[in-house]
């Protein structure tokens, strides 16, 4: 009873404090700015910095302009009081950060609501995709409850995860529940495992391992290094090898060194007779060294088989219990047609094999296994990682100033013309316009077209109240009739547009107060044509976040994540979109901004601020919206986007990011609501879904 007692106190605080106490703290801290360059390294069982932070942090030691911190919750190795009081203190310490990295879970940076200013990178631990961790074990004997995966999750407010190879996103995707942001998940690279391409680190290694265990010398080196049986608070390190057996058989050519899992606390004996041949180091040296001098190598489930691959020498797999672990906790592959090199349940057959290991080794198969899982690891992903995060763009510390720019080609023109359709929008309009009142930028450069979409509560009255007030910024005009959908209000605005530039509010959204300032500045010194700028949810809301880590001069739909928003909430120079309108028949935004970034010379992204503030108040107050449930008109969307891909003379792997954006959501809907109603498509609208299908899976597999 005491126990349960004790499990149900600690279960009701870990609700508490993840729900209420820990946000609240760090709404509080994150009063006070962020402090300038600050880097965060956020550790939360162990003790020591983990080698997934080390190269990164001496790299940043180096940036005159970066102050790295390295901090941990020591979750392992102190009492729960003391635990509670440094998440407290670490929840100060990410309010001031710009960056944090991770390299494991952490519900602590994933139940608050992270200030905009900061970014989180994961790191993750581990290489390539092997057994199954994060959701990806919701309702197994491992893992929790999919029910408490979500109530409390563990991959939250991350900006972007480094994977080691494209082949392994998808299971990133699953385990840290990113289906909404796959975009953020990038084959950089495993940062540490840049170690086993320097060859100063790998003579230290042998030095190292050698002055640990002098027996190996002039001997070939046998590894064994299981993963951990259990649960990670009662792991127990596998016991079943016949130690005895091998020093029987390899004794005179090989010494064994075993390291078990760091979660083991227990270690099992190492038995009598064999002091001489096996030796256990989990204690005394890490894991990375230990690769380093493996001639051969035999785990069962851990994913350290991904970074021995790098060295392309023998391994073998003793899985004695793989038909348990399999319903204990599964794998993403099926597990014998993963592994690179021979699996086996029994003693008798490991050994015969590490016996005549040279003549039996596959070095095909393990270089197949390398290039597939292992490909972003060549030595060179902590470059790619700081750059990614840290490299500052081309013309980022920019000086020009667009209003005069602007002025000494037209000293008495308008810049930028706001569009902001409006249906039944109050009282959450005024919040835009006075949003638009604030800006920074030149009022007297400015105009604010607001279309009203026939709303039938205060909405015109207000819109008439501005302009009264501010008559040479708001121009305001009123359907008699609501059109069912934003494109109609937005076309009429469009038409009277003056502006060099446009950009399209929502009614329910506001801009920070200095957005129209810095979105021309960086579209007149970029020669951008159409300029995505940095988004912030608001009461919840969720908005794309990977495209917007840092500011781009010049992307493209081929090679960037642009195409994972088509929402029209950008900045376009007028010329381009003159001649263009949104279409009144179908969702509007895609085919529209499409075709804007395919006529495009110059399409950039600004993510140096917070300049679009994104409500989650409603859904309905830009425009009056009808249901796009109809399969028909969303048909007629696809259909639009192939005749744009012929139209502009794009190949289905320019366009591979289209494809794969419009199947992460659109079309699975579409076919969803298809096979649920029963609606019938005629020949040109199959035509045209199957041309759809046909262009994705040239370009992903998974379809074939």
């Amino acid at each position: 009873m005491k126990r349960f007692l004790k499990r149900f106190a600690k279960r009701f605080i870990k609700n508490a404090t993840l729900s209420f106490a820990f946000p609240i703290a760090y709404k509080y801290f994150a009063r006070k700015p962020v402090a300038a360059g600050r880097v965060l390294f956020f550790e939360t069982k162990e003790t020591d910095m983990p080698d997934s932070f080390e190269l990164l942090y001496q790299r940043l030691e180096l940036d005159a302009g970066k102050h790295p911190r390295y901090m941990t919750l020591n979750q392992n190795h102190v009492s729960y009081v003391q635990y509670l009081k440094n998440s407290i203190w670490a929840l100060h310490e990410i309010s001031r950060a710009e960056v944090v990295f991770l390299a494991d879970a952490s519900d602590l940076v994933s139940c608050v609501r992270l200030r905009p200013e900061t970014r989180v990178v994961q790191l993750w631990h581990a290489c390539g995709a092997f057994k199954k961790w994060g959701m990806s074990t919701a309702d197994l004997k491992f893992g929790g409850t999919r029910k408490e995966l979500l109530r409390h999750p563990f991959y939250k407010n991350l900006s972007l995860v480094t994977v080691s190879s494209p082949d392994v996103a998808w299971a990133y995707e699953e385990a840290m529940v990113l289906q909404d942001r796959p975009e953020i998940i990038k084959p950089l690279g495993v940062s540490r495992t840049d170690v086993f391409f320097d060859q100063q680190f790998l003579t230290n290694a042998r030095e190292s391992v050698e002055s640990v265990v002098p027996q190996m010398r002039g001997k070939r080196v046998l590894l064994y290094a299981p993963t951990f049986r259990g649960r990670v608070a009662s792991a127990e390190g596998p016991d079943r090898l016949d130690i005895a057996g091998l020093k029987a058989a390899v004794g005179g050519e090989f010494v064994l060194l075993i390291k078990h899992h760091p979660f083991v606390k227990q270690l099992p004996p190492i038995p009598a007779g064999c002091e001489d041949f096996a030796f256990d180091v989990t204690r005394s040296l890490p894991i990375d060294q230990l690769l380093c001098v493996a001639d051969v190598c035999v785990s069962d489930y851990s994913s350290l088989v991904f970074e021995y691959s790098l060295f392309g020498k023998p391994m073998a797999f003793f899985a004695y219990d793989l038909d348990d672990y399999c319903d204990w906790r599964g794998f993403y592959y099926p597990y014998e047609e993963l592994t690179p090199g021979p699996v086996f349940r029994d003693n008798k057959s490991l050994i015969d094999w590490v016996k005549h290991v040279d003549e039996r080794f596959d070095a095909q198969q393990v270089a197949a296994f390398r290039k597939k899982f292992m490909s972003a690891c060549d030595g060179q992903a902590t470059v790619r990682i700081y750059n990614e995060v840290f490299a500052p763009p081309l013309n980022e510390a920019t000086n020009v100033k667009a209003a005069d720019v602007l002025r000494a080609h037209d000293a008495s023109g308008i810049d930028v013309s706001i569009v902001i359709p409006a249906y039944n929008a109050m009282p959450r309009l005024t919040r835009a316009l006075d949003s638009l009142l604030a800006q920074t930028y030149p009022r007297e450069r400015m105009e604010v077209l607001v279309t009203d979409d026939g709303s039938t509560d205060a909405t015109w009255e207000t819109l008439c109240t501005y302009q009264e007030r501010y008559p040479a910024l708001f121009k305001v005009e009123r359907l008699e009739a609501a059109s069912g959908s934003p494109a109609k209000p937005r076309n009429v605005a469009l038409e009277k547009a003056q502006g060099k530039y446009v950009f399209f509010l929502d009614a329910d959204d506001w801009l920070g107060s200095e957005a129209i300032e810095r979105m021309l500045d960086h579209a007149v010194e970029w020669g951008s044509d159409v300029l995505l700028v940095k988004m912030w949810g608001e009461n919840g809301r969720e908005v794309p976040k990977s495209m917007f880590d840092r500011n781009q001069p010049k992307a493209d739909i081929a090679t960037s994540k642009i195409c994972w928003t088509f929402a029209p909430l950008k900045l376009f120079r007028r010329d381009l979109v003159a001649d263009m309108r949104f279409p009144n028949d179908m969702p509007e935004d895609i085919p529209f901004v499409l075709e804007a970034y395919l006529r495009a010379k110059c399409i950039s992204v600004a993510a140096d601020y917070a300049y679009y503030h994104v409500s989650f108040d409603s859904a309905d107050e830009q425009a009056s919206v009808t249901s796009w449930d109809n399969p028909h008109s969303s048909i007629r969307i696809y259909q639009r986007v192939l005749d744009l891909q012929e139209e502009f003379g794009r190949s289905d792997h320019d366009f591979a990011v289209v494809w794969k954006r419009l199947f992460s959501r659109d079309v699975p809907r579409t076919q969803s609501i298809i096979e649920q109603t029963g609606i019938v498509l005629d020949k040109d609208e199959q035509l045209t879904m199957q041309r759809l299908k046909d262009a994705f899976a040239s370009v992903d597999g998974r379809l074939n």
